[in-house]
């Protein structure tokens, strides 16, 4: 999707963050996250 938005002049953006980021759509990945919210190492608020 991108080529394409870039061909139709959209723009784009991103953000660096030092934070804690995992992509729970992917399952071995979400529950990695389960697993490190148990341990205290996800703050969610």
């Amino acid at each position: 999707m991108i080529p394409r938005w870039l061909s139709e002049g959209k723009k784009l953006g991103g953000l660096v963050s030092g934070g804690y980021f995992i992509d729970i759509g992917i399952p071995e990945d979400y529950y990695r996250f389960a697993e490190d919210v148990k341990r205290g190492e996800v703050n969610l608020w």
